[in-house]
């Protein structure tokens, strides 16, 4: 299944006396998307089975220094999971298909 929360990077040395690599810069929410993504696995595993408790919203958590808020929007179509970048201000979406969408104040 397509689970972009568990990708990594890979980062391949050069050989021995060739030119160095230049650093590898990541994106500035790839942290936050990877978490939101997170959530949003478990939330359907917990609404897919009726023995596991029901997610709370909203969930609030530190990670690498910054402080993420995940909350829970129902509409007429489905639920959505948004979340705001602490760091660039974009206003993350998850649908219920799992489609990641953005947009900027």
């Amino acid at each position: 299944m397509h689970e972009p929360e568990r990708w990594g990077l890979v980062h391949f040395a050069p050989k021995s006396g060739a030119e160095k690599i230049y650093e590898t810069a990541y994106p500035d929410d790839a942290a936050l998307v990877l978490w939101m993504y997170h959530h949003y696995r478990a939330t359907l595993a917990s609404s897919r089975n009726s023995n596991k408790p029901k997610i709370k919203f909203p969930i609030r958590e530190s990670y690498h220094e910054s402080d993420f808020v995940l909350e829970q929007i129902e509409t007429p179509v489905g639920t959505i999971l948004k979340s705001k970048s602490p760091k660039t201000a974009k206003i993350y979406y998850i649908n219920q298909e799992g489609k990641l969408t953005s947009s900027e104040y």
